[in-house]
């Protein structure tokens, strides 16, 4: 059995969104043929509002990356990988169209 302790802090989650972001908006910029089309976050709701400072900041934050993409939301109670449950995760999914 492993037991992992993680913390974290608005600073450190905004941080991370933002580079997620800007690393899939950089592979869609490189390819040409491929356009985002939207995109959906689903976040744990102990990362709503508070944890980001204000209502709707979390998703203002990928739109200040993706720039004005149709975008949609919601919070969920956490994220299943694999075999394991996780909390306080974000999952962002992009939908691209190809020319």
């Amino acid at each position: 059995m492993h037991l992992a302790f993680c913390t974290s802090n608005p600073e450190g989650a905004r941080r991370d969104l933002v580079r997620i972001a800007t690393e899939i908006r950089a592979e869609l910029e490189s390819n040409a043929k491929v356009h985002l089309s939207g995109a959906l976050c689903v976040s744990c709701s102990g990362r709503g509002g508070p944890h980001f400072g204000a209502r709707h900041a979390e998703l203002q934050a990928v739109r200040e990356v993706l720039g004005e993409v149709p975008l949609a939301g919601f919070f969920a109670g956490g994220e299943i990988a694999r075999n394991r449950p996780y909390g306080y995760t974000g999952i962002l999914t992009v939908f691209t169209s190809q020319d």
